[in-house]
């Protein structure tokens, strides 16, 4: 029984030296990659800065804010670097953004600013207006309010509701 049990063993020995040589493991490599492309949108375009004719500075002008009637809102990737641009609106002329009333005879001068100061205006980023310094994504909404100013020129306004439609633009 010894002669059988020992060439059974070394047998034995020899086939698991050989599996064990065949089932060694090969290895290779997987790359995993993502690309965040830097992105950028108005998520509240329907902001509304409605002036309010009893809202009079001490220098005579009319001034508000978006307030309650929503700001511009923009999301961005974050660190993604932007600027909100604000367009000339409809009835731009020699250098002024302007309201006009629905008839188109009458039309008011009005400057839009990034500032509750009313010292920096808000423009274009084409145009000599002033722009808000760079702006820093951080993938959540942020929110920005317009204020705005309406000059009384000295023959007064005559009544009437008057409208601008301006571009909100972010560049990036």
């Amino acid at each position: 029984m010894m002669k059988i049990f020992v060439p059974v063993l070394a047998m034995s020995a020899l086939l698991a030296s050989t599996v064990a040589g065949w089932s060694a493991p090969a290895t290779g490599t997987l790359q995993v990659k993502l690309t965040i492309a830097k992105e950028c949108k108005v998520v509240s375009s329907n902001a509304i800065l409605t002036f309010d004719s009893t809202k009079v500075s001490a220098a005579g002008n009319i001034e508000d804010d978006t307030g309650k009637n929503g700001a511009i809102e923009v999301q961005c990737t974050r660190d993604t670097t932007y600027k909100i641009a604000l367009g000339e609106g409809e009835n731009y002329e020699n250098g002024s953004r302007r309201m006009k009333t629905a008839d188109g005879k009458n039309f008011v001068a009005y400057v839009l600013y990034s500032d509750s100061k009313r010292e920096r205006p808000w423009g274009s980023v084409d145009k000599a207006l002033g722009v808000n310094d760079p702006l820093t994504g951080t993938n959540a909404r942020q929110s920005y309010p317009v204020y705005g100013r309406v000059f009384m020129p000295k023959a007064g306004i005559a009544a009437g509701d008057y409208a601008d439609t301006v571009t909100v633009t972010v560049e990036f």
